[in-house]
């Protein structure tokens, strides 16, 4: 049973056992594909969450401190409030997102979120207004 908004690209069969695969709806300009790593448990991201704790450059505080407003944290960039077209398409992709077990991020865009992972994702995307669903609970750690 495929998930909403499974992306449609065929993985080989030694992958397709291990990782899901789901193309978020709603932001067509984006063409942006979520991956989730069976075995280890890691969602893998690439412009839907950055964690990009320090700039190495002027160039790269510019861009991730006033153009994505994600520099220091967790954060979804402040340009997805306006890719995303139609946010029903992309809440039904996040809930299926949100689905999966997952327990770590790894992210292309800063470091790897090893703990608290899903409360991350949640907590980021509420703080942009694109999860406003109080249906959607955080997973905290067995810690917690």
């Amino acid at each position: 049973e495929r998930k909403a908004g499974a992306a449609d690209a065929t993985l080989p069969t030694v992958l397709s056992k291990d990782l899901e695969l789901i193309a978020l709806a709603g932001a067509p300009s984006m063409e942006e594909t979520v991956a989730f790593h069976v075995p280890s448990r890691t969602l893998v991201l690439t412009d839907l969450l950055f964690n990009v704790r320090r700039a190495d450059s002027f160039m790269q505080w510019l861009v991730f401190r006033w153009v994505s407003g994600t520099l220091g944290k967790a954060a979804v960039s402040r340009l997805w409030r306006r890719f995303v077209r139609d946010r029903e398409a992309f809440a039904t992709s996040i809930e299926a997102l949100l689905d999966w077990p997952f327990e770590r991020i790894v992210v292309a865009h800063g470091e790897p979120i090893e703990s608290n992972a899903k409360d991350a994702l949640v907590s980021a995307l509420r703080a942009r207004g694109l999860l406003a669903s109080a249906a959607v609970t955080p997973m905290l750690s067995p810690a917690e």
